[in-house]
């Protein structure tokens, strides 16, 4: 129903792919309420990734999502890594999302 996250659904699902290969995982989370729709979106978009529906305005803003799609990508010990916020339209973006989170875990591994 989404119209960003529709026009992202395919640079969403190589961000998905790209962190897994760092052992980076994202969570997605949506205001959508009807799980059976979120699944199919998932499914039908290549997307293998947790979503949590979360469908009041209060929630949503204490997890800093603003517009759909608001992409978090967590490092391995849940940490957040990286926020995404607004539809991504190329592959350029999807894979800036993933660089980002992986220089923020080198800089805490060096600590």
């Amino acid at each position: 129903k989404c119209p960003h996250c529709i026009s992202s659904a395919k640079f969403i699902a190589e961000v998905s792919r790209s962190a897994k290969r760092v052992g980076v995982e994202m969570v997605g989370f949506t205001p959508e309420t009807n799980r059976a729709d979120v699944s199919k979106f998932m499914a039908d978009n290549g997307m293998d990734f947790p979503v949590v529906s979360v469908p009041d305005r209060k929630s949503l803003g204490i997890l800093q999502f603003r517009m759909s799609p608001t992409l978090m990508v967590l490092s391995p010990d849940g940490q957040i890594e990286h926020i995404h916020v607004g539809k991504i339209t190329s592959d350029k973006e999807a894979v800036g999302v993933v660089v980002a989170s992986e220089r923020k875990e080198a800089r805490q591994a060096k600590l």
